[in-house]
């Protein structure tokens, strides 16, 4: 007697499994994460380059982490590399360190 279970297996149960294990994994993993505390937002971006001189001295005189991202995302969006990477390490050794 031959059985149909295993002759031909429903392909379409199978996927529809795959995307709701995949969905409930998802959500299962998406709560709210936690932010560094070397988080830049683009808001120098577009600044003259008097003002951008202007945080440099800044940041450069209270040591701030955080305005020193921010002066390397501007360069990074002006399409200078270099003082974006000098900013960016910059503002890695500003920051406190963590154990």
């Amino acid at each position: 007697m031959k059985s149909k279970l295993f002759v031909r297996p429903n392909l379409k149960l199978f996927l529809l499994g795959a995307i709701l294990i995949a969905l409930v994994h998802d959500l299962a993993l998406s709560g709210p994460t936690e932010a560094s505390g070397l988080t830049y937002t683009p808001g120098l971006s577009k600044i003259s380059e008097q003002e951008l001189q202007k945080f440099i001295t800044i940041a450069e005189a209270k040591l701030d982490p955080e305005l020193f991202m921010r002066i390397s995302y501007a360069f990074e969006r002006r399409g200078e590399p270099k003082k974006a990477l000098l900013y960016l390490r910059k503002a890695e050794r500003c920051s406190p360190i963590e154990d």
